[in-house]
């Protein structure tokens, strides 16, 4: 029974969720309220390593673009230009975009791009927090990305508001393609006649901005109305209705569902990209191959031992039948041949160990792949790693690393391989023999020892 824990970082606590699988849904099985001491305290006694997170962010950006019709690849580039053209994040950003769809802009066919960025430095702080107590991030959402995963996809413009305290986030959503969103304080923690002035605002800005005509205003939880309200809004209002791929056991009395639909959002099937920054999910990676290539390192170590040692038990035994033989003269010719067979077979492992013996004392190549994430430079992308037994040096492995340049100038390439070079060589144990790339291709090729 596949089990889940969904935590969700607010501003001065964390609601922490343990779900089960369930068939096609899940079960909540316990519900944590924590301040932030407790939260570490908890990742240090907690047994899982994998947790899905979302969390409030302070600081953020968004923007619409035009952008030209291109591929994939090159429209991310365009975007990540366009948002450090616009924001002021000296320690880089973290973003994810929607695409809805090509307009015709000054007779021009454009690609219309909503994009959310936030800063590295937040993104940090947050899986920081998990690093402390060696836990792994799985997904980071902002709050609003998160509450995307519960909307259904429709036809229409719909506007989702979700109320938490004093606090209230708006975002305009059709066919699960986010357009628009917003939030802001609130003097009360009931919906009252600013709250229903600003849905009604946001929905005259947005029919404005983007020609959209909002449909139905949906409340997301179980938010509560002021009891004195006298605007009216200008269409439809109603609560969203959760899908029914939730079973909730038990709740503390006192929190209601808006208290925990953060958390539980994280349970759906993502509608968004996260923001975990590349090099996290690179080093998360390195770090899981790490420890498989260990075990299967350790368990081939372990299946040679065995199979030498029931190669040498047999080995002992058909020598213990030629002794017993030897005693027939009779026999003396044929017990001297299968004695010459035993010790032929036995010979063919001759060179595979003086191989062994010979490199003995060459470092485990494990030591080598985990010091290679802290000598990266920006723009450098690594496409292979090979190493070897090296002839001229038997206490050394040779390796060879090829990769990419992921940079706009030809100046950039030749600092960031330098950079990388420079960086390898300073690491204990590593001798760089050769490093040369390509100005066209921007490949560059690495050969070494690592003793």
């Amino acid at each position: 029974m596949a089990r889940r824990i969904t935590i969700s970082l607010e501003e001065n606590r964390a609601r922490v969720v343990y779900a089960s699988r369930r068939g096609r849904g899940y079960t909540v099985d316990d519900i944590l309220t924590l301040d932030y001491q407790e939260l570490e305290r908890f990742l240090e006694k907690e047994k899982t390593k994998t947790f899905y997170v979302c969390a409030s962010f302070s600081d953020y950006f968004q923007q619409t673009l035009y952008l030209p019709p291109t591929g994939k690849k090159k429209l991310k580039r365009l975007i990540e230009l366009e948002i450090a053209r616009n924001v002021n994040y000296p320690e880089g950003f973290v973003y994810t975009y929607f695409d809805l769809g090509k307009v015709e802009q000054e007779g021009r066919t454009k690609r219309e791009i909503f994009a959310v960025s936030v800063p590295l430095r937040e993104v940090n702080r947050y899986i920081s927090i998990f690093r402390a107590h060696n836990k792994r991030v799985k997904c980071l959402f902002p709050d609003f990305l998160s509450l995307l995963n519960l909307i259904p996809v429709t036809d229409y413009p719909a506007l989702y508001i979700f109320s938490k305290k004093n606090e209230r986030i708006m975002f305009l959503v059709q066919g699960g393609r986010l357009f628009f969103y917003r939030s802001f304080s609130s003097i009360s923690d009931s919906i009252d006649d600013i709250d229903l002035q600003n849905i009604n605002m946001t929905i005259n800005y947005c029919r404005q901005k983007f020609g959209m005509e909002t449909r139905v205003a949906l409340f997301i939880g179980d938010p509560s109305f002021s009891d004195n309200l006298t605007v009216e809004p200008i269409v439809p209002i109603a609560n969203l209705m959760l899908p029914e791929k939730i079973q909730i056991k038990t709740a503390p009395a006192e929190i209601g569902l808006s208290e925990i639909i953060l958390p539980l959002s994280l349970l759906y099937k993502w509608k968004s990209e996260d923001l975990l920054p590349g090099q996290y999910r690179a080093e998360e990676y390195l770090r899981g191959y790490l420890k498989v290539a260990t075990v299967a390192f350790v368990l081939t170590g372990l299946l040679l031992m065995s199979l030498t040692g029931l190669k040498l038990i047999n080995i002992k035994n058909e020598l213990g039948e030629i002794k017993k033989t030897r005693a027939g003269l009779t026999e003396l010719t044929s017990l001297f041949d299968e004695l010459n067979r035993v010790r032929a077979d036995y010979g063919r492992y001759d060179k595979a160990i003086n191989l062994l013996i010979q490199h003995r004392n060459s470092p485990p190549p494990a030591n080598f792949l985990y010091s290679l994430p802290a000598c990266l430079t920006e723009g450098i992308e690594i496409t292979s790693i090979r190493m070897g037994t090296s002839r001229q040096d038997t206490e050394g492995l040779s390796f060879f690393i090829d990769g990419r340049v992921r940079t706009e100038s030809l100046t950039s390439l030749q600092s960031a391989v330098d950079g990388f070079v420079s960086k390898l060589k300073a690491q204990q144990g590593i001798t760089v023999d050769r490093a040369d790339y390509d100005l066209r291709s921007r490949e560059f090729h690495i050969k070494g020892i690592y003793r």
